[in-house]
């Protein structure tokens, strides 16, 4: 009894003295912060877990479809306006890929005998310059050091990253294909084992 006693009297002192009630304060704001940090670390958690599941059900695979054509002369707007140089198939090989969604695909690409390269497609009519003709456009991720006109191209489909749209701006499609190149080449690390494909060969 003498102990709680002690105890009740020490704090009745803190409450009333002005130095115990400041410590009381500054304890009851660490406290505060404490589980302000745990609110905030939680949420930035639950954040990145939606971006992960977005994520995973806007690039989603296909199956796999195996695409062969002759690289012809485009419009040449790659390069010159968007820093992305494509590479356009001929009209036999849109044809043969006529039954595919229009949008924007991943897939693994060689030209003639060369190394097989990741790469990315775009398949349609291209939307943000209203093309009368639909077309199957190829960037491979990889630079090269002259064009390849009239070369053989093999691109291997193996999936889907959105649907074709149209931008406000220019700069804004711009981010938007940057941003296709960069998950379309994370995608396909698992798939690096197919460019042994006896289809590259």
């Amino acid at each position: 009894m003498p102990r709680m006693e002690h105890r009740r009297r020490h704090l009745l002192h803190q409450r009333n003295h002005p130095q115990g009630r400041g410590k009381r304060r500054r304890m009851v704001r660490r406290c505060l912060t404490r589980r302000a940090r745990k609110r905030e670390r939680r949420w930035r958690q639950t954040l990145l877990q939606l971006a992960k599941r977005r994520k995973k059900k806007r690039i989603k695979l296909i199956q796999r479809f195996n695409l062969t054509g002759r690289v012809t002369k485009g419009f040449g707007r790659g390069s010159k306006e968007l820093g992305c140089p494509t590479a356009n198939m001929d009209e036999k090989a849109v044809l043969a890929a006529s039954h595919l969604s229009t949008g924007i695909y991943y897939g693994l690409a060689c030209v003639g005998t060369g190394p097989v390269y990741k790469a990315v497609t775009s398949v349609g009519w291209n939307p943000q310059y209203k093309n009368e003709h639909k077309s199957v456009e190829v960037h491979i991720l990889h630079e090269f050091e002259e064009d390849f006109y009239g070369e053989t191209l093999r691109f291997m489909f193996l999936g889907y990253i959105r649907d074709e749209m149209k931008f406000d701006s220019l700069e804004a499609l711009i981010d938007r294909i940057n941003l296709d190149k960069k998950e379309g080449s994370e995608a396909l690390e698992v798939h690096l084992h197919l460019s042994e494909d006896p289809f590259f060969k």
